[in-house]
């Protein structure tokens, strides 16, 4: 799958409230990041010289724990899970330091998809598809 992890990407570090569990997370060797539903703000669905991507706006509170991630792991291929699923494998290019999440594939189909699980805040949806 040919992925990219452009702009800017940030979660929240540690485990996930058992009351709102992660429905995105990402992960770096052994470092893995947890986002619950109340910490997207928005999700949109964009192209950009025909690909597809999913542009996600997180709390901008989550800056400095995405910033120490990405500075440790720049260079490295992570994996960006929806629900428990690995959706992206991008190679980090850059330190992120802003609360922006992109996912880009080929797929325009599965990009609607993603952003339906995350504007929905449930991955209820994620079990449909």
């Amino acid at each position: 799958m040919t992925a990219r992890l452009a702009g800017a990407l940030v979660l929240l570090a540690g485990p996930a409230l058992a009351a709102d569990p992660a429905i995105l997370s990402i992960e770096f060797g052994p470092d893995r990041l947890d986002v619950a539903p109340a910490q997207i703000l928005t999700v949109e669905v964009k192209t950009d010289y025909g690909v597809p991507y999913v542009l996600v706006t997180l709390d901008g509170a989550l800056q400095d724990d995405m910033t120490a991630l990405t500075q440790a792991h720049v260079g490295q291929i992570g994996r960006i899970r929806v629900c428990g699923r690995i959706v992206s494998e991008p190679t980090l290019q850059s330190a992120i330091t802003e609360a922006v999440f992109v996912i880009s594939t080929d797929d325009v189909q599965q990009m609607r998809r993603l952003a339906a699980v995350l504007q929905a805040k449930s991955c209820s949806l994620d079990a449909a598809s």
